[in-house]
């Protein structure tokens, strides 16, 4: 079985990219309250500074993320009882959670926006949340592209 990594970073690379941007692009904008609109001003002021930041910054960390991922992957191709990658990622959300939060804590000081590390710091504790709910969603953009 191939690793997650080679499949997503691969000859398809950019499919993935431009898939798991709109993702996280529609998963941001439909955040609600203080969090959400931390969230929505961070991203908002990194777009002033670049356009493409979401798609630049998946295309960079997908290398990381799909390495955290791999074992959730293995795991779910072994098993075979669930009907989607998402659901199993939503079944071991605590487990897939923590995976996504340790590579994102240790991208997070090399930010080079000073505004979106202040909000990244600032929304850190509610982040766990706000994964949690869009891991089917994430399952399924990576299962495009994995199976």
């Amino acid at each position: 079985m191939t690793d997650l990594k080679s499949t997503l970073t691969g000859a398809n690379r950019d499919a993935v990219v431009s898939d798991m941007a709109a993702f996280i692009e529609s998963s941001v904008s439909g955040l609600s309250g203080f969090t959400g609109m931390a969230i929505k001003g961070a991203v908002g002021a990194a777009r002033k500074a670049d356009q493409n930041v979401i798609s630049k910054g998946v295309n960079r960390l997908l290398p990381e993320f799909a390495d955290a991922l791999d074992p959730h992957w293995r795991s779910y191709r072994e098993n075979g009882a669930h009907s989607g990658f998402g659901d199993y990622l939503e079944e071991h959300h605590t487990e897939v959670t923590d995976s996504i939060l340790a590579v994102a804590d240790r991208n997070a000081d090399s930010i080079d926006q000073p505004a979106v590390a202040k909000v990244y710091s600032s929304v850190r504790g509610k982040l766990t949340g706000i994964i949690n709910d869009h891991l089917g969603g994430l399952g399924s953009v990576i299962e495009k592209h994995a199976a």
